[in-house]
């Protein structure tokens, strides 16, 4: 078994482990509903002007895949993902409250804000796992793979790479259209 291999197993099993331990404390690490009130996208249209530093009372619940975490003394700031739009979480790091972990999908609820450098951001109130990630993430950076690697980890290269799930979505579309063509 290669390194990588290797290391994406461990990864796995660590992880399968960390579930086991979320339901013995009673979390559902797969609830079956989240109710969102608005897209990432449709988020970053509507608050497309909104100053450097604003604070509003506007209250949102969206979902999406956590692509980067960072941690900076007191806040984290996480990347959310979804559907090619990105939106930046900001979230007080409490002791007793973990972060999701890169591939998680994640719902929260919070209040739209700007960060001091102008990036459209939700302060996060809450936050619920909604499906832990199984899949080792892979380089934060997004340095590009080899054609082999994209192909032998097919799940990990769907999760990162927005242009790789296009594909996917397109080569699924054709391949129904043409089911539905050849039954009529």
């Amino acid at each position: 078994m290669g390194e990588l291999q290797h290391a994406r197993t461990s990864w796995r099993a660590a992880r399968l482990a960390e579930l086991e331990g979320m339901r013995c404390a009673g979390v559902d690490p797969y609830p079956a509903r989240f109710d969102a009130t608005t897209s990432i996208s449709q988020l970053r249209a509507q608050f497309v002007d909104l100053p450097a530093s604003a604070e509003t009372e506007e209250r949102v619940s969206c979902t999406g895949r956590v692509v980067l975490l960072r941690d900076h003394g007191g806040i984290w700031f996480v990347t959310l993902e979804s559907g090619g739009a990105k939106l930046q979480l900001m979230c007080d790091s409490r002791p007793r409250v973990e972060p999701p972990r890169r591939g998680d999908l994640i719902g929260v609820t919070g209040l739209i804000v700007a960060s001091r450098t102008g990036e459209l951001s939700v302060r996060v109130q809450e936050f619920e796992l909604l499906s832990a990630s199984l899949v080792a993430p892979g380089d934060k950076r997004g340095r590009p793979r080899s054609v082999e690697h994209r192909s032998r980890y097919r799940e990990a290269d769907l999760m990162e790479n927005l242009q790789s799930r296009k594909v996917f979505t397109m080569r699924s579309e054709a391949i129904s259209g043409i089911r539905v063509a050849l039954e009529a």
